[in-house]
């Protein structure tokens, strides 16, 4: 019983030793569904909708798998970093690469037609938990 205790979330179940409320029950199946969302996911390879894009945004832009030298920029106060990165909360886990890369073009892309951005150079990493 005491592994069931550290689930339980109110002060009423956890004193007792019998089953736990329906208010703990339905939080508890709540977690387990996040869980198995997760993991169907990792199996399936789905593709969120988020990241469905009709459109392949590379096209847009010059890449290469090699490392490209970046001259020394004349001024250096007219370049700026920015990092993108994918939250999990939203897009979920374990995305193929291909989608991930094509939604950062495609944001990339539209502030580049926005005048946001003008030139840029950069890479793809990835981040401890797999996405890009």
């Amino acid at each position: 019983m005491s592994c069931l205790k550290s689930l339980i979330q109110c002060p009423a179940c956890y004193s007792s030793d019998y089953n736990p409320c329906y208010k703990c029950q339905i939080a508890q199946l709540k977690k387990d569904n996040h869980q198995l969302k997760v993991q169907l996911q990792y199996y399936t390879k789905s593709i969120p909708e988020i990241l469905t894009i009709n459109s392949d945004y590379k096209k847009h832009f010059d890449t290469s798998t090699f490392f490209l030298d970046f001259k020394n920029p004349i001024n250096k106060s007219d370049y700026k970093f920015i990092t993108i990165t994918l939250d999990p909360s939203k897009f979920g886990l374990f995305n193929q690469d291909e989608p991930q890369m094509n939604y950062i073009f495609r944001s990339l892309y539209n502030a580049i037609n926005k005048s946001i951005i003008t030139q840029l150079i950069g890479c793809f990493e990835y981040q401890k938990n797999g996405s890009i």
